[in-house]
């Protein structure tokens, strides 16, 4: 043989070994590497399993960066039952135990694995031999499993101590199924400030999420495929909290994280082993507010023993919520991770309900009603007129009186006079010479008949009486001067809410500029990196709407003297160093077969350049001169001492308890004030300090002018000398 031929089947052998080794190396590299997953599936006894973390949620703050809403971490232990019955059900069979499977029968008859008993013998006995207590619920147990097949994990407790978590943490990967970690849950370090703002969270609900990602994958595009590489992702799904009300509910989408990964290695018996790898939940986005949790704590303070009733502050130049008080109120942290059946039952059969947010619920609103008629009228160039009040009014065979009838007339009065004085009779001519579709076309762009559209539930839209609505009732009644009368002083069917209100007088406030209120602030990334942030919306200008500076400009000056004249139905409420805006309201309803009385005062300050615009709501008030405008001038008093003053931070505050009663005068406020004195009588329909003398609407402050903000630093509100009020 040649030697060519030789070197031939020498290069032939090398080469057919080369590609041997090479094919070897490649399929191990397709086994090992490239099908790895699909293996390790499929070896006999072990695997590994995918958990989904859920990320953490955002924090919600208030414009300043307080938070209002942040996270707090618990230690609990959480059980795959599926896992947990089945090596339950292997150990019996190997250990041959006379114990056996325990099995129960079920609502129907039926007989199913008793997995209650099996927690307990298999999980909570030998917790317990580890010093560990824990309650559980048999039953609960059962339901969960028998409702999710045992796939989602059950959380068997989430109040363990450090002590315990340590214990647990390094003994439990002998119990296959239990897992014990630390999850964030929600905290309100300022308890149940602003809880009708914050609302509350409700416990994961597994099998909602998978149900809504099941419905979601099944369909095309974008969010199905993501939807269904959820679903692969993992063999547990553990859903995130779930924002149930308020900003928590309407902001859920920025506030839930980017969920993370654990995998975890479990032997042929079931039993987690070890944690493969990790990756971890990223948070949510940080909800920022317009609110000063400041001056929502003095509007809530301010509410505190009015029973019932609602505040609102807003920025007047831009329409921003600064403060959005509701009494009763309830404490957000009784929900986490649960709220108790005693808790809860507590809440919904409490008379005076304190989950509803009174602020943007609707009420008849008086007397305060009067400045959007105000506006109407000088939109038709009535705003100079002078109409006589003889202390009623006759349409048809029907009286309609003013509210000083019985003690005297007001006589002739031009438009600043009827709003000082809040006359009744001026305002059923005047809105009769405006004509209802005028007034209910002014009201409409002030926002008044439809909800302003700020992220919480159950706002109501209060409404716009006019023709159209005895058309749709359908009875073929006809709209009478009678019924334009009674719309042009706030009564009727005529409804509005606080907030609507308190928009209202930021638009005289900042000169005719009616902008939607506006509660979100930002949103952004945990380092403060804005994501989003909405822009004040002017929604009209009074200009547009026919209403000229000239007009403007009078109606503020009447509300100037419903407080600074002592003519003025708010003159109880009076400053030196202050001047404040306002208009007084005395609203009468039916409630329960009786005639019944709200108190509602609407206002601004200071007078120039104005920092504040108030309103404030109090079911069952006597009369927004005594009830209603003592605690808008305590609220506007203290937020002016605590703006721009970052020393002053609000402190935790309990929830505020409601009740029905009927309130003659306002409450003494914490710090010593007391802006009305107790028992002092007021007129019959609580406006028109003019006919009380002057030294009964004295203001006493225990000897001392200075107020105190519970939980704050005591300051001397600047520019005040004296808080004496209607001595002219």
């Amino acid at each position: 043989m040649s030697q060519w031929q030789s070197r031939l089947r020498l290069y032939a052998m090398v080469l057919l070994i080369l590609s041997g080794f090479g094919a070897l190396v490649y399929q191990l590299w397709q086994v090992q590497i490239n099908q790895y997953e699909q293996y390790i599936r499929l070896a006999p006894g072990t695997r590994e399993i995918c958990v989904r973390i859920p990320g953490v949620r955002g924090e919600i703050r208030d414009r300043h960066g307080a938070t209002l809403v942040g996270n707090r971490f618990v230690f609990e232990v959480s059980l795959h039952l599926k896992d947990l019955v089945e090596a339950y059900e292997r150990e019996v069979r190997e250990k041959r135990s006379a114990e056996g499977v325990p099995f129960r029968r079920d609502g129907r008859g039926r007989e199913e694995k008793d997995v209650g008993e099996i927690v307990r013998r298999s999980v909570v006995e030998p917790l317990q031999e580890m010093g560990v207590e824990i309650a559980f619920s048999a039953e609960d147990v059962q339901r969960h499993y028998r409702s999710t097949y045992g796939v989602i994990p059950y959380s068997l407790t989430s109040d363990l101590t450090y002590r315990d978590y340590c214990v647990l943490a390094e003994r439990t990967l002998g119990i296959s199924g239990v897992h014990v970690e630390a999850a964030a849950v929600r905290n309100y370090p300022l308890k149940a400030l602003a809880s009708h703002i914050l609302g509350y969270t409700s416990r994961p609900d597994e099998q909602r999420d998978l149900e809504d990602l099941q419905k979601k994958a099944s369909g095309v595009g974008p969010d199905a495929e993501r939807a269904r590489e959820e679903l692969h992702r993992y063999d547990f799904y553990v859903a995130d909290t779930r924002g149930a009300d308020g900003i928590e509910r309407s902001q859920d989408d920025y506030l839930r994280g980017r969920p993370g990964r654990r995998t975890l290695q479990r032997n042929e018996k079931g039993v987690i082993v070890r944690e493969n790898s990790f990756e971890p939940a990223m948070p949510g986005l940080d909800v920022y507010l317009t609110i000063d949790a400041r001056q929502q704590h003095i509007c809530e303070t301010a509410l505190r023993d009015v029973g019932i009733g609602a505040a609102v502050l807003l920025d007047p130049s831009n329409g921003d919520i600064l403060a959005m008080a509701s009494a009763p109120s309830f404490d957000p942290s009784l929900f986490v991770p649960s709220i108790s059946a005693e808790d809860w039952n507590r809440y919904l059969n409490d008379p005076a309900k304190p989950f509803v947010n009174r602020a943007i619920r609707a009420f008849v609103p008086g007397s305060v009603f009067k400045l959007p008629v105000a506006a109407a009228g000088s939109s038709k160039g009535l705003g100079s007129r002078s109409y006589n009040c003889p202390g009623f009014i006759r349409y048809g065979n029907r009286q309609q009186k003013c509210w000083i009838f019985g003690r005297g007339a007001h006589g002739y009065l031009n438009l600043e006079q009827a709003i000082q004085r809040s006359c009744n009779c001026y305002f059923y001519q005047y809105g009769n010479a405006a004509k209802i579709e005028t007034i209910v076309e002014t009201a409409q762009a002030f926002g008044l008949g439809e909800a302003t559209g700020i992220p919480l539930s159950g706002e109501s839209s209060g409404l716009m009486p006019g023709p159209w609505l005895l058309e749709k009732r359908g009875k073929g009644e006809k709209w009478s001067n009678a019924r334009t009368a009674l719309v042009s002083i706030g009564q009727a069917e005529t409804l509005a809410t606080p907030l609507q209100m308190a928009s209202v007088a930021a638009s005289f406030a900042n000169g005719g500029a009616v902008y939607r209120p506006r509660l979100v602030h930002r949103i952004a990334e945990r380092d403060g990196t804005p994501v989003r942030e909405p822009e004040p919306e002017l929604r009209t200008l009074l200009s547009e709407a026919g209403v000229d500076e000239a007009g403007v400009s009078r109606i503020r000056r009447g509300m100037k003297a419903v407080v600074e004249s002592p003519a003025g139905t708010a003159a109880r409420i009076r400053i030196k160093g202050l001047e404040i805006a306002g208009k007084t309201g005395t609203a009468e309803f039916l409630r329960e077969g009786k005639m019944e009385k709200h108190a509602w005062f609407v206002g601004f300050a200071p007078y120039e350049n104005p920092r504040f615009a108030v309103c404030v709501f109090v079911f069952l008030g006597k009369g927004g001169s005594v009830v209603a405008a003592p605690i808008a001038r305590e609220i506007l008093i203290r937020s002016l001492e605590v703006d721009g003053n970052p020393q002053i931070q609000p402190a935790p505050m309990e929830e505020t308890p409601g009740q029905f009663r009927h309130l003659e005068t306002a409450p003494v406020f914490d710090g010593g004030t007391l802006l009305v004195r107790a028992g002092e009588e007021a007129p019959e329909e609580g406006e028109g300090a003019s006919v009380l003398d002057p030294d009964d609407a004295r203001l006493s402050t225990g000897g001392e002018d200075s107020y105190e903000i519970p939980g704050t630093i005591r300051i001397r509100p600047p520019g005040v000398e004296s808080v004496e009020a209607g001595s002219g």
